[in-house]
């Protein structure tokens, strides 16, 4: 081939070569922030040769759409222009690669601030509110801004320099531009097919759909079928999951507020929600000038993700927690207490202030045990400005606040970002003997540590190997290494049981031998592959919401099964009991009519809701209309027809009732019965 015919085909080469790196980036990034093709932290993930070989295909289809397009537009408002033809086929590349890649760029930077919280559950747990979303990665707007700077300059460069060489050397006097109108009926056909694809992905591989709308020319695409198909402007058109119940209603939608009796099902779910049914609660938390007497020395230890099961388990013959196994057969330990929402924003808000929808600025523990007079100290191994947790939490009323912001120069995380950033045990351990050092006992405490080493990757630098377990690298996570996962996450559970017990001894010691309580409990469990799960969030199963629950030196009668908005009350009405001559210890008491509600993420707008009580779980994935009924082992109930009929409605009008009287818009009363939450 002539060098005249291989400049007339010049156009050819750079369309597919910016189609290629634009998938090969997209591939890259969405493995680096997701884990999407070996793991899934936290999220869905593709395995096999031919769910792989679908997204590759399907990729470069979606992005040739999109660069065809930018090609059609670019080429348009070039015609007629006087300049270099090789010029303008250099501007008209880089557009293309411009588009594509400052979204890829944004969303990594994005990641890099958030952690391995994707931006859309980020979205989820901040209640779909713009401003406090993007406040998480305002952080990373410098360096996004200086590569935009960079970019720019370099790109005005490059075209400079080619048409400098164009008119020393010749090079693109035999260059042809190829015409708009060919380039938009092309695009015409590529995204009819492109549209064709994301539907049929979206209803039958969810997976693969899941992957594809990361990328930006699929979300381009997804944002222009989505507005063309929302009819009647509420927000959900065809790709939307869950489904709009009523394309033509915008009062119907699958998170409008049913209305209970009005003949009107608004949701779409259940049909209209009868008048009478019961809103589930936590424990109410009385007015602590009620309060006995007693007042206790306080620990409350907080674990990151760690899985109850891990309790009394062994691992190489070794028990992974020794301490915590004696400390509960010292106190009690309930096998049934979950949280209500496996996301720790959340979870931790909701047991701090006993309520089901935190709100911000709401009073907690802190304000209760301050008013009895306490002294109160909060030391954690993580960011607690994530989130704005300092608000949730009332740790702006604290008396001591540490986290790992102070100690981000020896942080055992990659980032320094708000939603990744962690440090050792060994660390907070030291963090808190230089507290207790200086702790004067002249109020009771109250002393909150957060331990976070049990968070993903599982595994760091400055653990010891207390199992006798091979070092794991991160890029090891994957689901063909599931049982050397689970041995590096025990053998990190076992480094956080000596955490927990010389952080009790080094509390004991500080009070003196006066009296004093413990609890230790989590803020969520943790898949290990359990339904190829890694991470949390994604199902209601007992591996991702039981939580440890030791209690140490508290009485009274704690119900079963327990959740985490109920501890905020039943702290209150047992802890400060005068103690007599004999220890305290709480019975835990199974209750057959009580429930226990979950959601992911917020209650107003979850993909997943359950119900749980003695006899096991009833959950709902509102994305794909998947409904699941479990008994007390996990294994899975059939029921007939009218029985999974009734599971279905029971589970649908509770959440709508509890919705409802969280946000405050439902006069109706809840149960008699102190529920959960």
């Amino acid at each position: 081939m002539s060098s005249r015919a291989g400049f007339r085909g010049a156009w050819m080469i750079l369309v597919a070569t910016s189609v290629l790196l634009v998938s090969l980036v997209d591939a890259l990034l969405l493995e680096i922030s997701r884990t999407f093709f070996t793991a899934g932290y936290n999220t869905v993930y593709l395995a096999g040769a031919g769910p792989i070989a679908a997204f590759v295909t399907s990729s470069l289809l979606v992005d040739l759409c999109l660069v065809t397009g930018i090609w059609a537009v670019m080429l348009a408002l070039l015609a007629g222009r006087r300049g270099s033809v090789l010029q303008q086929l250099v501007i008209v590349t880089l557009v293309s690669l411009a588009v594509p890649l400052s979204i890829d760029f944004v969303r990594y930077q994005l990641a890099l601030a958030l952690g391995r919280v994707s931006f859309a559950v980020l979205w989820e747990i901040s209640g779909a509110a713009p401003r406090q979303a993007l406040s998480e990665a305002a952080l990373q707007a410098g360096p996004l801004l200086l590569v935009l700077l960079a970019a720019i300059a370099g790109s005005t460069a490059l075209v400079w320099a080619v048409g400098r060489v164009e008119q020393a050397r010749g090079w693109g006097r035999a260059s042809v531009l190829p015409g708009a109108r060919g380039f938009a009926k092309v695009f015409a056909g590529l995204l009819v097919a492109s549209a064709f694809v994301l539907i049929g992905s979206a209803q039958s591989a969810p997976r693969l759909y899941a992957g594809l709308a990361t990328k930006p020319s699929a979300s381009l695409l997804v944002s222009l079928i989505q507005l063309a198909s929302d009819v009647d402007r509420d927000g959900f058109g065809l790709l939307s999951r869950p489904a709009d119940p009523a394309p033509f209603d915008r009062e119907r939608h699958p998170y409008a507020l049913d209305v209970a009796g009005n003949g009107r099902d608004e949701n779409g779910l259940a049909g209209d929600r009868p008048e009478g049914v019961a809103a589930l609660r936590s424990w109410p938390a009385g007015p602590v000038e009620a309060a006995h007497s007693r007042r206790p020395n306080f620990l409350l230890v907080y674990l990151e993700s760690f899985r109850a099961d891990r309790l009394g388990a062994r691992r190489n013959g070794r028990e992974i927690t020794p301490f915590l196994n004696a400390l509960a057969r010292d106190g009690t330990s309930s096998e049934r207490a979950y949280v209500n929402s496996p996301y720790t924003l959340w979870s931790r808000a909701q047991l701090y202030g006993g309520a089901l929808h935190p709100r911000y600025g709401q009073t907690t523990l802190v304000d209760d045990f301050k008013q009895l007079g306490y002294t109160v100290a909060h030391l954690s191994g993580q960011d607690d400005s994530f989130g704005r947790s300092i608000e949730l939490l009332g740790l702006d009323r604290v008396d001591y606040l540490y986290d790992a912001r102070q100690d981000s120069a020896r942080r055992t995380s990659r980032s320094t970002s708000a939603g990744s950033l962690q440090i050792s045990w060994k660390l907070l351990l030291e963090r808190v003997d230089e507290y207790l050092d200086g702790y004067d006992g002249d109020r009771p405490l109250f002393l909150y540590v957060n331990l976070v080493d049990t968070h993903f990757p599982y595994t760091h630098d400055e653990l010891d190997d207390l199992l006798g377990v091979a070092p794991l690298s991160r890029y090891d996570i994957s689901l063909a290494n599931a049982e050397a996962v689970r041995a590096a996450y025990d053998n990190t559970a076992a480094n956080v049981d000596v955490a927990i017990q010389r952080i009790v001894e080094r509390f004991r010691e500080a009070v003196a031998g006066d009296d004093h309580a413990i609890l230790v409990a989590s803020d969520h469990g943790q898949g290990l592959f359990e339904r190829d799960f890694l991470g949390h969030g994604q199902a209601l199963s007992d591996d991702q919401t039981r939580t440890p629950f030791v209690l140490f030196g508290v009485g009274g009668d704690w119900p079963e099964p327990l959740g985490m908005t109920d501890v905020r009350g039943l702290l209150l009405e047992n802890l400060f009991v005068p103690r007599g001559d004999a220890l305290p210890r709480a019975r835990f008491v199974p209750n057959p009519e009580r429930r226990i509600f979950h959601f992911v993420a917020q209650i107003h707008h979850p993909r997943i809701i359950g119900l749980r009580s003695l006899e096991g779980l009833t959950s709902f994935h509102l994305d794909d209309a998947k409904l699941e009924i479990f008994d007390t082992d996990g294994s899975q109930r059939v029921l007939d027809e009218p029985g999974q009929k009734r599971a279905f409605e029971n589970l649908i009008w509770t959440w709508e009732a509890t919705r409802a009287a969280a946000e405050g818009t439902d006069t109706a009363e809840a149960q008699d019965e102190p529920g959960p939450a």
